[in-house]
């Protein structure tokens, strides 16, 4: 239906909806005889637009709004249907004015807006992840994997590699999470019906709005459920793809599934200190129900939703080979398993149960399928070694479930239990080297370390880690190994905060003759600790009764090598570093950790901490993430983190988690084929020169005295914790002075804040002044080396690592709007001197991307994705401009009873930037 057919008619009747048609979209029932049509974004956002202005306006009338307010309510209606179809139109004053006496106006008007974004935010993944082309990737991947599989510098066996998405409890979705999961269900294929256009609106309108409290821990795992299960679901449908690949490859068929899913939702002791072990204990039990389901709906043989039962299912094929009784005496003994773990008032002790995921594994081995045709027995077959591998890698959890904690906790707590143990009184107080002797003589197996029963720390601190560290063992036994595998220690320094670690697992009873049954996992971040981190592993792996107890990469073959799992960040290394340094430093220490486990004989596990922006690390594919790392680091695969808003896009149902896998385990086996990045020693000499030019000057805004008060003034960083979008504390501390208040900022709020306000600017900052320096280019513009520059190119064109930081750069400059972020520096204008050294940097960068970069060297998939941004840039100008004026009233009204009634829409205008940018932080 044209859009002109919605567009509103002056009625006498103040009661009168302006934008109803005689036949609107979603009035007739769904199954009226309409045909469903192929959406695309454009398409779905217009016919989704009228039904979200009938909304606004029928609830204004039921709110009561006078006259006066429901015209300036139709104008601004009118104004937002503009933009939608022509682009910037002016704003209404009138909006702001109405502000001061009926600030509902203003939320109706930013619902339509976030309602309108959210709607175009989801149909652009569906649309990308149809564009990703998921079965080719994964094909091309394994190609290139046999093709390089004899290669003496890359991987040689898909039995080491594995891809691990990561779920964190990161709170970077502001959205409501059933506005997005309403999104996410309805658009699943954008082939709809007017109904299902109409019952989308319905559920998406609904669900817009400040979130009037924070989400529990456990409200936050049931809120990841669906995806959890969507994962699950694909990773098994993309084995039948891989199986048939490699059988047409003539490559052996991996034995083990080539997926882990992990998570951090109530782990993460370091983000969230008010975690507790029952929070622990509650959330591994939640996805361990999710393994059982599927489990369940594997054998009884129904959909993923389990609604019918599938022709071509497990479970008619072991009927047809008389095995349907041994099938049912299987799930019920599966199905009591459960409830021994998960629900106990329902476990039955007389029944039979499962005591471990490999007694499971080993039942399936026990079907005869002898009186089957060859290809059905073959189906069989099949079916039964892939649900075979989802036990082997889910078992009984689900997901793994990482600890995170702090360094500093971690010496606090070991010094306690040393203390109480007589083994060394003032711990804190000694030096390195006295600290690894202590700690090394304490984790001898000949030295016995019991949990202190009590505790001389006047906080509380103690109590709850030894609580939590005593959980471990208690859900390893219950739930296997895998349930808890990694230990990561946050801010990692030095050898004793791996020791430590190890000194915790003992204590918990978890190191014994066979080894770890943890990995210790140092979170190795800042640019400092980067350039640190070989010196720091090298001191452990030169212990032998530490590499020892590392892991087997394969715990069935005892001559694989054992394996030192390392983490590296993105996120406060930009923060306090910038981007490049930051980029830089992170890729060599991946490359060096690299060659140094090799030298010792060792296989590294990266960990790969991504935030879900262009300046925490992130691109906008999987491809672009992956392409750039160094090969030879994903010898046993890739590990990575996804965060808040970055889940449910990529995972919020089975047809974006099928693509966006597919995406992801391609690349990584490409890369991984392609061995050692040689452009680190290549080009080592230019990037340390550009990383130092571009540190230095991002000390100089960083270090700036009127920073923190600019920053406060003119972005919503201090209203950011009204979200309400995580479980997490808002902020660490409280700050005594400007410069502890940048220090103890969190890496999320500081970079969506200047991503709400539109300079975008912990995503290039420095790096224009380097590369600029680099050619002999003046900010004021003039001449330049043209020798240099043709380097740059040359960087640009062969180098993964260098295009991925430069393409990185451009989508960041790309979103950024410095015509709206100098309007929130007037927010400010003592402190304009800030904003000028950002434009400055912003023209700088983006003159130098432009050189660097042709414009034929951009891929379509970048270009759509400029494309998408484009399209929402004018609803997000609009609430942008909205932000701003809202700031103002927050930055001049003393009444704080008066301010209340804008906290909420000042959430939404945070909500509607958020979703006009693509991400939040």
């Amino acid at each position: 239906m044209p859009v002109s057919a919605f567009h509103p008619t002056v009625s006498s009747s103040r009661s009168a909806n302006p934008w109803v048609d005689e036949n609107p979209v979603g009035q007739n029932p769904v199954n009226s005889g309409q045909q469903s049509t192929m959406l695309d974004t454009h398409s779905l956002s217009h016919q989704c637009l009228p039904l979200f202005k009938q909304k606004a306006w029928a609830e204004g009338l039921s709110c009561g709004l006078n006259d006066t307010d429901m015209e300036t309510l139709r104008s601004t209606l009118e104004t937002l249907e503009h933009l939608d179809t022509q682009g910037d139109q002016p704003f209404p004053e009138s909006l702001m004015r109405a502000l001061q006496t009926s600030p509902k106006v203003l939320e109706l008007a930013l619902k339509t807006v976030n309602s309108q974004l959210l709607v175009k935010l989801v149909a652009e993944q569906h649309i990308k992840a149809q564009r990703l082309n998921g079965p080719a990737k994964l094909q091309r991947g394994l190609t290139t994997f046999s093709e390089h599989s004899t290669s003496t510098d890359s991987v040689n066996s898909l039995e080491q590699v594995m891809v691990r998405p990561v779920i964190t409890g990161h709170p970077t979705s502001l959205n409501k999470p059933e506005a997005i999961q309403s999104a996410l269900t309805r658009i699943e294929s954008m082939d709809l019906l007017p109904g299902e256009i109409a019952q989308l609106c319905d559920e998406v309108w609904a669900g817009q709005g400040q979130r009037t409290q924070k989400p529990t821990v456990q409200q936050e795992a049931a809120y990841f459920q669906p995806m959890v299960k969507a994962l699950l679901n694909s990773s098994h449908k993309i084995h039948k793809l891989v199986h048939k690949t490699t059988d047409n490859l003539g490559m052996a068929a991996p034995t083990k599934n080539l997926f882990e899913l992990g998570n951090w939702v109530a782990g993460d002791r370091d983000g969230n200190p008010t975690i507790s072990a029952s929070d622990l204990m509650n959330v591994v039990s939640q996805y361990s129900r999710a393994a059982f389901d599927f489990y369940l709906k594997k054998l009884n043989g129904t959909d993923a939703d389990g609604e019918y039962q599938r022709p071509s299912s497990l479970r008619v094929l072991l009927t047809a080979a008389g095995q349907e009784s041994r099938l049912n005496a299987l799930i019920d003994q599966v199905r009591n398993t459960d409830y021994r773990l998960n629900d106990p008032d329902k476990f039955d002790p007389q029944k039979p149960h499962f005591q471990s995921a490999r007694a499971l594994d080993a039942a399936l081995q026990d079907f005869d399928l002898s009186t089957l045709d060859m290809e059905d027995q073959s189906r069989a077959q099949s079916k039964l070694l892939r649900l075979s591998q989802d036990i082997q890698t889910m078992g009984f959890f689900g997901t793994t479930t990482d600890i995170r904690q702090n360094s500093a906790m971690n010496q606090k707590t070991v010094a306690e239990i040393l203390k109480q143990n007589n083994v060394e009184a003032n711990y804190l107080n000694l030096t390195e080297e006295e600290r690894c002797h202590v700690l090394l003589t304490a984790l001898d197996e000949s030295n016995r370390l019991d949990a202190p029963l009590n505790t001389t720390l006047s906080t509380s601190d103690f109590a709850s880690e030894m609580a939590l560290i005593k959980a471990y063992k208690a859900i390893q036994d219950q739930y296997g190994e895998g349930a808890l595998k990694n230990c990561i220690t946050a801010n990692s320094e030095s050898a004793s905060d791996m020791l430590e670690v190890m000194l915790l697992l003992k204590v918990a009873g978890l190191i014994d003759q066979r080894g770890l049954h943890m990995n210790v996992m140092p979170l190795i971040e800042t640019v400092d600790d980067l350039k640190h981190a070989e010196p720091m592993l090298k001191q452990v792996l030169n212990m032998p009764w530490y590499t020892d107890r590392l892991p087997l990469a394969n715990p069935n073959d005892p001559d694989s090598p054992r394996v030192q799992h390392v983490m590296v960040g993105y996120s406060d290394s930009n923060r306090l570093d910038g981007p490049l340094a930051s980029s830089w430093a992170v890729h060599k220490a991946v490359t060096s950790m690299t060659r140094l486990a090799k030298q010792h004989g060792l296989a590294l596990q990266v960990f790969h901490g991504r935030g879900g922006t262009e300046a925490r690390g992130s691109g906008h594919s999987y491809e672009q993430d992956i392409e750039y790392l160094n090969g030879e680091s994903l010898a046993m695969g890739l590990r990575q983190t996804e965060q808040g808003e970055e889940v449910p896009l990529k995972f919020g149902n089975r047809a974006l988690s099928t693509a966006n896998l597919m995406d992801m385990l391609g690349t990584t086996l490409r890369v991984a084929s392609k061995g050692a990045d040689q452009g680190v020693d290549q080009f080592k000499a230019v990037m340390d020169s550009l990383a130092d030019t571009a540190n230095q000057r991002y000390k100089q805004l960083y270090e700036h005295p009127q920073l923190a008060h600019f920053f406060r003034k003119t972005t919503p960083i201090q209203y950011m914790g009204l979200s309400n979008a995580g479980s997490r504390p808002a902020s660490r501390k409280v700050a005594n002075n400007d410069q502890e208040y940048l220090e103890q900022m969190r890496a999320i709020p500081w970079t969506a804040a200047w991503y709400q306000s539109g300079s975008m600017m912990p995503a290039y900052f420095g790096t224009g002044t380097a590369l600029a320096a680099h050619v002999g280019l003046n900010p004021g513009g003039g001449r330049f080396n043209d020798g240099k520059l043709q380097e740059l190119k040359t960087l640009y064109q062969q180098w993964p690592f260098f295009k991925n930081l430069i393409d990185r750069t451009d989508m960041a400059l790309h979103k950024s709007d410095m015509a709206m972020a100098r309007n929130y520096a007037d927010l400010e204008p003592s402190a304009r001197e800030v904003f000028e050294l950002i434009d400055q940097e912003h023209q700088l960068a983006s003159t130098m991307v432009g050189l660097i970069k042709e414009p034929q060297t951009s891929s379509a998939e970048e270009l759509h994705a400029k494309q998408a941004v484009d399209d929402r840039a004018p609803l997000r100008r609009w609430a942008q401009q909205v932000q701003v004026g809202l700031l103002k009233q927050f930055n001049q009204t003393t009444n704080h009873e008066r301010l209340e009634p804008l906290k909420p829409l000042l959430v939404m205008s945070m909500q509607a930037n958020a979703n006009g940018v693509g991400r939040f932080g």
